[in-house]
């Protein structure tokens, strides 16, 4: 089984390629818990390969093709009335979009959560990427 096409160094690059134009936004590779108190910021977790399946093409003809779907998670944590929160989040939705920096692979989705808190809001973004996989 190889390993997913990207990594999360190269989405964080991306991300601060991508954010201009406003305030420093910080980019962390270290992403938080569920139970911890969280500051201003996009924090991106690590790339792994979530599930493994045949292909159909595989089967048809006897080879060893699989669909491999790796996943990952960005979460911003913003403020509620943020004037930057849409900016953001523009780019990380149009980042399923580009073909150029998911080369190689055939489909990126996303989910997004919204929580609203009292004063903030966290959007998480689950991304699912399908790639072809090829056993010899």
């Amino acid at each position: 089984m190889s390993m997913p096409l990207i990594t999360k160094e190269e989405i964080i690059t991306y991300l601060r390629s991508a954010i201009v134009g406003s305030p420093i936004v910080e980019i962390s590779g270290i992403y938080p818990a569920e139970d911890t108190t969280v500051p201003y910021g996009i924090y991106v977790m690590d790339v792994m390969t979530a599930r493994r399946e045949v292909n159909q093409g595989s089967v048809t003809y006897c080879g060893a093709i699989y669909n491999c779907f790796d996943a990952f998670s960005i979460k911003f944590v913003s403020f509620q009335d943020d004037p930057n929160s849409e900016d953001v989040q523009g780019v990380i939705q149009r980042m399923a979009q580009n073909t150029s920096f998911f080369n190689g692979y055939r489909d990126v989705t996303y989910s997004h959560d919204e929580l609203i808190g009292n004063r903030s809001e966290i959007h998480t973004y689950n991304f699912e990427m399908r790639r072809i996989e090829y056993n010899l």
